[in-house]
């Protein structure tokens, strides 16, 4: 009995409310990721989970907010197979995941990126690209694959279409080495630098 009278109070108070109840639009799609919405008001709560083969990593959530839009999405879903090489860091707002293999050629990397719907790293700034620097560092990796590469070997190019010029950063140890190597740009540990 006292929970019927607990909902008709909730009733009266939403039939006489003024403001319409905010609801979330829809999600934004994401083939790596399966989004089990149910409710879509503010403070509902949406399941995130991955295919088959693939483990969560990040958050398994987001939230309905006051504005009507989801949480932003801080998942990624990994491959099995390669979880335990796996080491995952935030930085700046920017979640990095950091992924060991040997013998993986820019292509393979770019790929691997891709299926687990991110993307190689656009490094922005000095702070950034210490950052990297230093945690590649203490994992003792030498040389990460970055985003940066050129078709014609003269421009170069991060995935989200900026360039070392409209985002104003770069760290070639030499320009001329980048441009020899054409289409693609790996960080390095020795000397800190891109090559």
């Amino acid at each position: 009995m006292y929970k019927i009278v607990f909902q008709e109070k909730r009733k009266i108070v939403k039939k006489h409310s003024d403001q319409p109840e905010v609801q979330c639009n829809q999600t934004e799609t994401n083939a790596c990721l399966n989004i089990d919405v149910g409710d879509k008001t503010v403070g509902a709560v949406a399941r995130l989970s991955c295919p088959d083969g693939f483990n969560l990593i990040g958050d398994d959530n987001i939230v309905c907010l006051d504005s009507g839009n989801w949480s932003e999405i801080n998942a990624k879903c990994v491959p099995r197979d390669e979880i335990g090489g796996i080491n995952v860091q935030s930085f700046g707002g920017s979640r990095y995941v950091f992924v060991n293999f040997t013998q993986k050629n820019y292509s393979e990397a770019e790929a691997y990126c891709s299926d687990i719907c991110g993307s190689l790293v656009e490094i922005n700034n000095k702070e950034e690209d210490d950052y990297l620097m230093a945690t590649t560092q203490s994992l003792n990796v030498v040389s990460f694959w970055i985003g940066l590469k050129s078709n014609d070997g003269s421009s170069f190019e991060w995935p989200s279409g900026n360039t070392t010029i409209t985002n104003m950063y770069e760290h070639f140890v030499d320009q001329r080495y980048a441009e020899d190597k054409g289409s693609c740009v790996l960080a390095s540990n020795n000397g800190n630098s891109w090559r």
